[in-house]
């Protein structure tokens, strides 16, 4: 429902979020991320995001060292990274997938 939707059936809520809103201010491919199709097969938005990036990683200095990787040097900068330097945190033997 749009805002103007809202305010013409007296409905409008301030602190809701309308469609007109929410297509102006949520990136398309987060949009397709936040919704979930109802038995109405109307979208019911159930989750929106804050913001679009990571700001900071943490890891575990002791699986890093258990690992042969350096704390330091050896932290990902980029999504590739991140995932190669997950390979060799995750050992399923031991069963150690996460800090």
């Amino acid at each position: 429902m749009s805002s103007d939707d809202s305010r013409r059936l007296n409905v409008y809520d301030e602190n809701i979020m309308y469609s007109d809103e929410l297509s102006q201010r949520v990136l398309p491919k987060a949009m397709d991320a936040v919704y979930t199709t109802g038995r109405d097969e109307q979208k019911h938005f159930y989750f929106l995001l804050f913001y679009n990036e990571v700001r900071g990683l943490t890891c575990n200095r002791v699986l890093f060292l258990d690992a042969g990787l350096d704390p330091i040097d050896d932290v990902p900068r980029t999504w590739y990274e991140l995932r190669e330097v997950g390979k060799r945190l995750t050992d399923p033997e031991r069963n150690v997938t996460d800090s």
